[in-house]
């Protein structure tokens, strides 16, 4: 099932640095809804967090919502720690 509010848009840009980190593949975004394209591994097929016409958040799904809440847990974490 598609979550429609959990990454902000001020947030992608440190989603993506997270996943930079975390050894993920970022490509370019394909067609007007892609708003992010990333792999494992080249071998991987591609995990796409959309964009809308309207509103403050991303759409994920599947394995870009789980790895979209590993990035917020993460970062919560680290946030508790410093």
């Amino acid at each position: 099932m598609a979550n429609r509010h959990l990454l902000h848009r001020s947030k992608m840009d440190a989603f993506k640095q997270w996943l930079t980190d975390k050894g993920y593949i970022i490509e370019a975004p394909k067609g007007v809804f892609e708003a992010l394209r990333f792999r494992a591994s080249p071998n991987n097929p591609p995990i796409i967090i959309h964009d809308r016409l309207w509103g403050d958040h991303f759409t994920a799904y599947g394995t870009g919502l789980n790895i979209v809440r590993r990035f917020i847990s993460d970062t919560k974490q680290h946030g508790k720690a410093t």
